[in-house]
């Protein structure tokens, strides 16, 4: 349960990160089409880091209140 947690918490922060990014500035300095291609990889990436690092304790949070759904103590 642990592990499948942390993948709903990669997920969200994920989501969450690729709406927040900036707009496209169109100057002489983007990366062009390569960026455009890979930056959903880095983005990825940057939320699988955050989540295993556990500053954002989602994941701890989902399998504390499925446990207590589940009938176990918290």
């Amino acid at each position: 349960m642990a592990k499948l947690a942390g993948e709903v918490e990669t997920n969200f922060l994920y989501e969450f990160m690729k709406t927040a990014e900036p707009e496209e500035s169109g100057s002489g300095f983007s990366g062009g089409i390569g960026e455009d291609q890979f930056s959903s990889f880095l983005t990825l990436e940057r939320a699988r880091q955050l989540s295993s690092s556990g500053a954002l304790g989602l994941s701890e949070m989902i399998v504390k209140n499925l446990g207590c759904m589940e009938g176990q103590a918290p």
